[in-house]
């Protein structure tokens, strides 16, 4: 099959074969993930407040990003829409699940 478009002919591209490992059931991880980003943006904010010598008062807001999806990407490859997993590896041994923490704290 061709692409034809006025002027230009695209002969056939060939697709790769992909193997790809998925998490079944990644609720737990994916809450491993959010704890994990927690605690490193506390304790990244207990840093800067000793190297500041300020301390911190209260914690007035938390903000999580979405949890990340790692699809694996290669030239002519296109993201695994459309797959009941959220997330994805092209390597059996790591299925990387990621999330980030953004903590605002009242300091003195």
């Amino acid at each position: 099959m061709a692409i034809v478009r006025p002027g230009r002919f695209y002969p056939p591209q060939e697709q790769a074969a992909m193997v790809v490992y998925t998490i079944k059931d990644s609720d737990k991880y994916e809450r491993e993930a959010l704890q994990q980003a927690l605690q490193r943006a506390r304790e990244a904010a207990h840093d800067i407040a000793t190297t500041m010598h300020v301390q911190l008062v209260k914690l007035d807001s938390v903000r999580v990003s979405s949890l990340q999806r790692a699809y694996p990407m290669r030239s002519g490859l296109t993201p695994l829409y459309g797959l009941p997993y959220r997330f994805y590896s092209t390597t059996s041994d790591e299925v990387q699940i990621s999330a980030n923490a953004f903590l605002e704290y009242t300091f003195k």
